[in-house]
């Protein structure tokens, strides 16, 4: 249950594959590698330089990687600039074996620290989703002096109490599929790691955590044999080193003064009163909880949701 949990957690969506077709996404001022111990992280630059204090976006997981955000998530880059990179072991960050000693939260932040001093910012914003969210957190109390603003945009629980709870509100959604999906897994072409087949699992979950079952096929899935297999294996890592031990962040959030933003769908499998738990905790918060919305805020209601955001950043 637990993997299927990850595997739950930590998608934002975009466009389905037919429209993906008919929509190109913008080519990105900047792209390539950043160097840091034992692995090489693939980024992209949107927006114009020195445009306002710059965004980081940390993308679901672990083990997704920045594809599934776009286009969408590029409508912050019309007025800010914008960096979007994969995490360590994703996406095309993932030249180097899987082992816990890379897989780990303190190696993740250093990671994101590397990535601030890669382009010089001083100050930086960040905008982290679901298992991205947790991350933000993690950087912020780690380097305060950096950061002007935190957005958590459908996060995770910042309790091991408050997963168990999302534990179980998973088993009641997926109740209904469960029988599809376990033939789903068991079939050679999964086993053997299919791309399609993996795509076809993800969007059977992610019926279940949209408002409307419809807004699931809007995600870009960009899947590959090799991808599949570290998704996986970043999962495993991070569900019996993370999720799987007790952890409670809220002592450490309410050490925070900067501005911070929490976006959450109504409707999101991760429960309104975690949301609410972590408002609590941050004494410089403002909690926007957006109606007839699941886990993917900025598909779901996402005027809604880049007003909240824009409004957000203007006021910092």
């Amino acid at each position: 249950m637990l993997r299927k949990i990850l595997l739950l957690l930590f998608l934002l969506g975009s466009i389905d594959g037919k429209a993906a077709t008919e929509q190109k996404i913008a080519s990105p001022s900047q792209q390539g590698f950043i160097n840091v111990p034992e692995e090489k992280l693939y980024y992209q630059r949107f927006g114009s330089q020195g445009q306002g204090i710059p965004i980081i976006v940390l993308h679901g997981g672990p083990g997704m990687d920045q594809s599934y955000l776009l286009p969408q998530m590029l409508e912050l880059a019309k007025d800010h600039e914008v960096i979007f990179y994969d995490q360590r072991g994703s996406g095309k960050s993932s030249s180097r074996p899987l082992d816990v000693e890379q897989m780990n939260m303190k190696r993740f932040v250093k990671d994101l620290e590397a990535v601030r001093k890669y382009f010089g910012f001083h100050k930086i914003i960040l905008l982290g989703h679901s298992w991205g969210g947790i991350l933000a957190a993690e950087y912020e109390v780690i380097y305060p002096q950096h950061v002007a603003g935190l957005i958590l945009m459908d996060s995770v629980p910042m309790t091991l109490k408050g997963m168990k709870v999302f534990d179980q509100r998973c088993a009641s959604k997926m109740a209904a599929i469960q029988k599809p999906l376990d033939q789903l897994e068991h079939s050679s072409a999964f086993r053997n790691g299919d791309p399609r087949a993996v795509e076809k699992q993800y969007r059977m979950i992610f019926e279940t955590y949209c408002y409307k079952k419809s807004d699931a096929q809007k995600i870009t899935l960009n899947f590959s044999k090799a991808t599949t297999v570290n998704s996986q294996q970043i999962e495993k890592i991070f569900g019996e080193n993370f999720f799987s031990k007790p952890y409670d962040l809220r002592p450490q959030l309410h050490q925070l003064s900067i501005p911070i933003l929490i976006i959450h769908g109504d409707q999101d499998p991760v429960p309104v009163a975690t949301a609410l738990e972590t408002k609590n905790a941050l004494p410089n918060s403002t909690l926007v909880i957006l109606k007839n919305c699941g886990h993917f805020s900025y598909i779901e209601q996402s005027k809604k949701c880049f007003e909240a955001i824009e409004k957000f950043l203007k006021n910092l």
